[in-house]
């Protein structure tokens, strides 16, 4: 699948040294291949007695085009100066993994690892799941609103090789909100679901002026009880989970929002959120985030998706 793809690979090398790691030198993934499950590569690194942690990035973009870092500098700094363009479309999501070696890299022998990859940006799926009582609603289209253009590739938090996880967002500083949406239209006439959006992280956000008009949202169209225009309806990132705050998105985490239900109709628009428009809070459903481990092996890159509730928040719009 196109988000499982590994397409490039840079690997940036950091050395301990007076108890910190510092970067030394960065390292082309050489002959990439897709085997059964796993993405393998090589690499050539210098060989030294000193621990050593690897820093993968996968499909990096435009993220090394005018960047690339000092040697000498603390991995600290490495972190958040790694951000590449990020347009929500494309034939690779980007990654990132790390791995310690304590022992170092020995030169009369292979060194060969396994590093489990994050994606460093979210998934969002919208799914049709009506209870008995609800009216007939088709989807036709959800947008994407306000997401950050880039994507900081390597989180804040050190993360685990095992066990890859993050508790909260890095979002890169260069980042802007785009000001044009991600539109993905339905491929069929009556679509259980639309999937594959990919957003990617975003902070959260307490101001309630600013969640209105200022946070990354959805906005899910379509068709209510059979009618020929459809209605817009406003779709938060809102779980209600302590430590998920309003707006909240993380890297790697699978977002599903499940249509409950759909109540009344008004002429509506989807007006791009902006200031000044109408809304009101419709009903909620729950979704949540799937655990799953699809990639095994050695030699492999797993995606891991933590599973967390999220509870759908529906702002439909009324006429302008």
């Amino acid at each position: 699948a196109t988000e499982n793809l590994i397409g490039e690979m840079l690997i940036l090398v950091f050395e301990r040294i007076d108890g910190r790691y510092v970067y030394r030198y960065m390292a082309a993934g050489e002959r990439i291949q897709a085997v059964g499950s796993t993405t393998q590569f090589k690499a050539r690194l210098l060989s030294t007695p000193n621990p050593v942690k690897l820093m993968l990035a996968g499909n990096y973009g435009d993220a090394f085009a005018d960047y690339a870092p000092s040697p000498g500098v603390g991995e600290e700094v490495v972190r958040t100066d790694v951000g590449c363009s990020f347009p929500g479309t494309g034939e690779g999501l980007p990654m990132f993994g790390e791995v310690e070696i304590p022992a170092g890299l020995q030169a009369v022998q292979e060194n060969s690892f396994g590093v489990k990859m994050l994606r460093a940006v979210a998934r969002v799926d919208v799914e049709r799941n009506l209870d008995a009582d609800s009216r007939p609603f088709r989807i036709e289209s959800v947008r994407l609103y306000r997401p950050n253009d880039k994507v900081q590739i390597a989180p804040d938090e050190a993360v685990s090789g095992d066990a890859p996880k993050v508790t909260r967002p890095s979002v890169f500083r260069n980042a802007e909100k785009a000001s044009v949406p991600l539109k993905v239209t339905a491929t069929e006439a009556d679509p259980a679901s639309v999937t594959g959006i990919y957003a990617p992280e975003a902070d959260g956000e307490t101001d309630p002026a600013v969640q209105l008009t200022g946070t990354t949202c959805l906005v899910v169209g379509g068709y209510y009880d059979e009618q020929t225009q459809p209605s817009y309806y406003r779709v938060d990132f809102n779980s209600g989970i302590e430590g998920h705050p309003f707006g909240q998105i993380l890297r790697n985490h699978r977002y599903i929002f499940r249509i409950r239900k759909v109540t009344g109709l008004e002429r509506s628009r989807c007006g791009g959120c902006e200031p000044g428009i109408e809304y009101r809070r419709g009903d909620r459903g729950v979704g949540g985030f799937h655990d799953r481990d699809v990639f095994r092996g050695r030699k492999s890159f797993r995606r891991v998706f933590p599973y967390i509730d999220a509870r759908l928040s529906c702002r439909k719009y009324r006429a302008g």
